[in-house]
């Protein structure tokens, strides 16, 4: 028997086999996890606009739920094999003394442990991730109960937003010998508060469809794209340096007009939003956000009038190349903020400078995967000194 089914409760065993094959079959092939015996569960009836908006609900705390200190307990990190085999940083742990094992380096937080494979991230799409929330919380409720205290149980999250794994100090002075860098904290992107906000929006958008088919809330039944683009900015500078980045939900489909009567195809952004923040460090320091939303109206346009963002799909002979175009943003969305430098006095610079290009890839242009339902990759330049990054990852959605 595989020794990871130590993790798993008998509660749980009967759960395994339809959960472990929907990762295993990766993350394109969207297959629902078995569901407990609830009852025969009604059909999905959010609208097309409701599913949407769940999607795009859903997809905001991915970056929480994809982040090393979250995604690691769920699968991320294989405590029963050495780091030089892609396992445990502090070494390979023995059965059955693993709990005891983890307490020698991780006392931060007693019962500290790791999750089995029906909770497992790495290797499932957003969509898995989705129903695994909702096959695991029994009401939405629920849900963001465990996000905001872990039912009050080991408050795991909490060390998340740490960011130092809940380390003692020889761990951290024996991890920072083992790697030749001092330990840093790396929490993930945002607070616990933010994230508890993000669960209950999801919840709310779901609605009813929680007790409704696996997939209810977490799939739109429309032809489209949707998924996230994130940037990074940095600009060194010997006064201060700049760190911007942005974080976008995207929901796309088929533009008509344009993809009339040529072999391209078309895809506008008529939903999501784009979350930004901008930092300063140095003799300057401040921090700034904001979020443009992405829609049909005025609001959600560019200031050109055009959707914030477009691709394009191009067949060839074997392969088809997809691009994107931004449009500029509006200058609302664009403040003019002011930026502390001591005695030098203040900067009132528009936030953001860079973020226009919220996702940019090769020139080139990229190729869609092979199976034609996912556009993913990154890409990054050098700008004068620093550097633009991005990365992406979207998802064909059909009837």
């Amino acid at each position: 028997m595989d020794r990871r089914l130590r993790w798993v409760s008998p509660s749980l065993t009967l759960l395994l086999v339809g959960v472990i094959a929907a990762a295993s079959s990766g993350a394109g092939t969207e297959r629902a996890p078995v569901r407990p015996n609830r009852g025969s569960a009604p059909a999905c009836q959010l609208t097309s606009s409701q599913e949407k908006a769940a999607v795009l609900a859903f997809e905001e705390m991915m970056p929480v739920i994809r982040h090393p200190r979250c995604s690691n307990c769920h699968g991320g990190v294989n405590p029963f094999k050495p780091e030089a085999d892609g396992g445990h940083g502090g070494g390979e742990m023995d059965l059955p003394e693993e709990s005891k094992q983890c307490q020698e380096c991780h006392d931060q937080l007693p019962g500290w442990t790791v999750t089995g494979p029906p909770m497992f991230f790495p290797g499932r799409s957003s969509k898995q991730i989705c129903m695994q929330f909702k096959l695991f919380e029994p009401t939405g409720a629920s849900f963001v109960a465990h996000m905001a205290h872990d039912h009050g149980k080991t408050q795991f999250i909490d060390a998340a937003f740490k960011g130092e794994r809940a380390l003692n100090q020889f761990a951290k002075d024996d991890r920072a010998d083992n790697t030749g860098r001092p330990f840093v904290a790396e929490p993930p992107p945002g607070t616990r508060a933010q994230l508890v906000t993000q669960a209950q929006d999801w919840v709310n958008a779901v609605g009813n469809g929680w007790k409704a088919t696996p997939d209810c809330g977490c799939e739109i039944r429309h032809n489209g794209w949707i998924g996230t683009a994130s940037a990074t900015v940095t600009i060194p500078g010997p006064r201060y340096s700049v760190v911007e980045h942005a974080y976008a939900t995207v929901w796309f489909e088929l533009d008509d007009a344009f993809s009339k009567g040529v072999p391209e195809e078309y895809w506008k952004s008529t939903a999501g939003s784009i979350r930004w923040t901008v930092t300063y460090t140095g003799e300057c320091v401040g921090t700034f956000s904001g979020t443009t939303p992405i829609g049909t109206t005025p609001s959600g346009l560019g200031a050109d009038g055009n959707p914030l963002g477009l691709i394009a799909l191009k067949p060839g002979k074997k392969e088809v190349l997809y691009s994107v175009t931004n449009a500029p943003w509006q200058d609302r969305y664009t403040p003019v903020g002011t930026v502390s430098c001591g005695s030098a006095g203040t900067l009132q610079v528009a936030q953001p400078r860079f973020l226009e290009h919220w996702w940019q890839h090769d020139p080139r242009g990229e190729i869609v995967d092979p199976d034609g339902m996912h556009l993913q990759g990154s890409y990054q330049k050098a700008v004068g000194q620093g550097t633009m990054k991005w990365s992406w990852f979207f998802r064909r959605t059909t009837p």
